[in-house]
């Protein structure tokens, strides 16, 4: 959505209320609950990947790339995200 609406992220960045990020946390707490993140590694997960899509939807912006190069770009960057996740979701399964 980021990327379809030039202008949105600056927007989110200046809104006085953290809605958003509420929101963001949020889901993303529910989404990684089953894989057993410290604290710690909580917060790191959750800085990169909201740095990220911050930082993609920045530069898709400017960017000339068809959508789908976008998309596969994007597509590319989370799976590798989802990779290093996976080892804690492995490592849970097994303290179980």
């Amino acid at each position: 959505m980021l990327g379809e609406y030039p202008g949105l992220l600056e927007t989110l960045f200046k809104m006085k209320s953290s809605g958003p990020a509420d929101v963001f946390m949020s889901r993303f707490n529910e989404i990684v609950d089953a894989i057993n993140l410290t604290k710690s590694e909580r917060q790191n997960a959750v800085n990169l990947l909201a740095d990220y899509l911050h930082g993609f939807a920045f530069s898709m912006q400017f960017s000339s790339a068809s959508e789908e190069d976008k998309r596969a770009i994007y597509q590319g960057s989370i799976s590798l995200y989802l990779k290093a996740v996976t080892p804690t979701l492995s490592c849970a399964k097994n303290r179980e």
